[in-house]
């Protein structure tokens, strides 16, 4: 045993505290191994006839004796019939419905749909319910009576009201007040939606876009509003102005830092991330037109944002 020892140990460089648990372990997957054939022996001798109670043998020797399923006589079930009677989809109280074959289930939901503002204009309407089974419409197509046209709550009230006023009565004819212009800068929504092609969306969109900009200085700016159309930056150009004393807000190139200047819609991070490296390597600037030489500083981008630069 101890040569055995010493020859584990050499090979596997193990330790003598290594060595007794290598020996533990293949101790228990010798045992581990060898529970399985132990266990099914052991389950078989107690399984087989020999022990089994007589009582059960009697039992399955019954159930053997007993006809089979085909040979036993199947009693029919009579179907009961439905009276079925026709109904309008559109106004059919829930006890018809059912009583058509329509499960209860189905019928709420017929009436939910209803109730929603759903309506039948065709037989075929009722397979838009969720669920409603196409062989049940097959056996009530012929009981299912829909009008040719529906009419609506809306059009009932648009009718009504035609009706009660007489082709002889004659109307108050309001003139049209005409548009006068207003300044876009001190402009709000309600007086931007006055102009035609204009509104709730656009105006919000004009109204944020003047001020993130900090102020209109051209009319033509309009024209770089998100989505706006031709037709309707044309009617804000014709029916607006800018004062000539008004002053759009400037930024600082001297002192506002990257985040500041990059709000500004003509200004990229990148541009703003430039000016601000500029400002450290060569000091403050002197005048707007030092800005030029900020690098990513094109004359178009310039042009643009000139008015909006400050010191």
């Amino acid at each position: 045993m101890k040569q055995l020892n010493r020859i584990i140990r050499d090979y596997f460089g193990f330790s003598a505290t290594e060595l007794r648990g290598f020996w533990i372990l293949s101790v228990l997957a010798v045992v581990l191994l060898a529970i399985p054939p132990i266990t099914k022996e052991v389950f078989l001798q107690s399984s087989t006839f020999s022990h089994t109670n007589p009582a059960k043998l009697d039992s399955i020797i019954a159930l053997l004796e007993q006809p089979a399923l085909d040979q036993i006589p199947i009693t029919e079930t009579p179907v009961a019939s439905v009276d079925y009677v026709r109904f309008n989809p559109n106004n059919a109280p829930r006890e018809v419905l059912v009583q058509n074959s329509i499960p209860s289930w189905l019928a709420d939901r017929i009436i939910k749909y209803r109730n929603k503002g759903g309506r039948f204009r065709k037989k075929a309407d009722l397979l838009k319910i969720y669920g409603f089974p196409e062989d049940l419409y097959a056996q009530l197509e012929h009981y299912v009576v829909v009008p040719e046209k529906v009419v609506n709550n809306s059009e009932r009230k648009v009718a009504a009201t035609v009706a009660a006023y007489p082709e002889s009565k004659e109307y108050r004819k309001f003139d049209k007040k005409e548009l006068v212009a207003f300044d876009i800068n001190q402009a709000d929504s309600i007086r931007l939606k006055q102009i035609p092609g204009i509104g709730t969306v656009l105006s919000s969109r004009i109204i944020r876009f003047r001020d993130k900009l900090g102020g209109l200085h051209s009319k033509q700016q309009l024209k770089e509003v998100y989505q706006i159309s031709d037709e309707a930056a044309q009617n804000l150009q014709k029916y607006t102005y800018i004062s000539p004393d008004y002053e759009v807000a400037q930024l600082s190139l001297n002192t506002d830092n990257a985040s500041g200047l990059a709000q500004h819609p003509y200004v990229s991070y990148k541009l703003a991330r430039a000016i601000v490296d500029h400002r450290k390597n060569y000091g403050d600037f002197l005048r707007i037109e030092d800005c030029r030489e900020v690098y990513l500083m094109e004359d178009s981008v310039f042009q643009k944002i000139a008015p909006y630069l400050g010191l």
